[in-house]
């Protein structure tokens, strides 16, 4: 299981930023669904990437046993695979921001992924404009 923390006071490495908390993301594991062990941090968003702020994780059993995290952060959506116990660093895999705004308007956030005959679909959030999907080819 991937879940956000929150450390409640601004990520200020990155100068202004938008939200008033931190938001790494942590990691636990189950053998039962039931009782979870803390493992730590997943991926920390306290760093020029991320600005203190990633959301959303959600985990993925991609294609040829591959788990894939994906959460969203202020440029868009990105991925992480997990291997050999740990989380790879994000990539940018789906964004609508045009030109380099480093706090675009309206970012895709809050992805959720499904596989529907044979292609993966993507369903995200952009703030106040609705929910939308996007098709992997």
């Amino acid at each position: 299981m991937v879940y956000f923390g929150a450390i409640g006071e601004k990520y200020t490495a990155a100068g202004l930023v938008p939200n008033n908390e931190t938001h790494p993301l942590l990691w636990a594991t189950s053998d039962d669904g039931l009782t979870f062990a803390k493992q730590g941090i997943a991926l920390d968003s306290r760093n020029s990437m991320f600005k203190g702020w990633m959301d959303g994780p959600e985990l993925v059993a991609w294609e040829g046993g591959e788990n894939r995290l994906y959460l969203w952060g202020y440029k868009g959506i990105y991925y992480s695979v997990f291997t050999d116990n740990k989380f790879s660093e994000p990539q940018l895999t789906f964004s609508t921001a045009t030109g380099n705004q480093e706090f675009p308007q309206d970012p895709p956030g809050d992805p959720t992924l499904a596989q529907i005959n044979g292609a993966w679909n993507m369903y995200y959030g952009q703030h106040q404009k609705g929910i939308y999907r996007a098709v992997y080819k």
